[in-house]
């Protein structure tokens, strides 16, 4: 079985940890290629009118990989961290995808709520893993396997690699002693390179180390973000103020 994982949205955050899973299930995966003009219309073409372009971008991206596979994984994203919340629109995807008037193959879309008790996201892969027919045994390996894979992937981005850098196997170029930016953005904005016009590469040829909230250890980032007066529950939003406020105090 072949399984299609989109190159949008939240996959510069969680990829390592989605392809190690399947992968080490037996499963072959497919990546949509990078975004591009055609990815994009498609998506546009896709999509409700009212929905922002990350998600039309998703929409070009999922249209990409239908005929290529068996299956697509589209998770039902609700929250990544305990007390916070992903945008509604990630909660609604597998039924937008499935409703979008295109022919898909299967949908996998476990729910994944980080809001429930501890191990929520591990139950929800391994239930995922179940109704496609493998033993729960098999489906923990590959979960423990995944966990050690995304843990490596944090710790290159905490060695100060952007996503791109490590998911498309590139070493940043040297830069200017003392130009250094920190880029705040959505992971699915400035990672995306048509998205972004190219951004951090353009940085990059000016002679800019570029550093991204992605790089900054969690507790780092939860510290700054518990300062402020009212508990901030969407977890991107705690992931930039965090990290801005760590860069600006430090």
């Amino acid at each position: 079985m072949k399984i299609g994982i989109p190159r949008a949205l939240l996959y510069y955050h969680y990829f390592p940890l989605w392809e190690a899973f399947w992968r080490n299930l037996g499963l072959e995966i497919e990546v949509s290629p990078p975004t591009d003009k055609q990815i994009l219309d498609l998506g546009v073409t896709a999509a409700v009118p009212e929905a922002c372009l990350p998600v039309k971008v998703y929409y070009g991206h999922i249209l990409t990989l239908a005929n290529k596979v068996d299956g697509l994984f589209v998770p039902r994203l609700i929250s990544s961290q305990k007390g916070t919340y992903i945008c509604p629109k990630f909660m609604g995807l597998p039924d937008m995808i499935k409703h979008c008037g295109y022919k898909l193959p299967s949908i996998i879309a476990p729910t994944l709520n980080a809001r429930q008790r501890k191990g929520a996201w591990e139950r929800s892969h391994l239930k995922a893993a179940q109704e496609l027919g493998f033993n729960r045994h098999l489906a923990q390996s590959a979960w423990q396997q995944a966990q050690r894979e995304l843990a490596s992937y944090y710790k290159e981005l905490q060695g100060g690699r952007t996503p791109v850098d490590i998911l498309y196997q590139r070493q940043p170029p040297k830069t200017t002693p003392g130009h250094t930016l920190l880029l705040l953005g959505h992971p699915y904005n400035i990672f995306d390179e048509f998205v972004s016009m190219n951004l951090i590469n353009r940085l990059y040829r000016r002679g800019y180390r570029v550093i991204t909230p992605e790089m900054l250890p969690p507790r780092l980032v939860e510290r700054e973000a518990a300062r402020l007066p009212k508990h901030l529950f969407w977890s991107l939003g705690r992931l930039l103020v965090g990290a801005a406020t760590y860069h600006l105090k430090e």
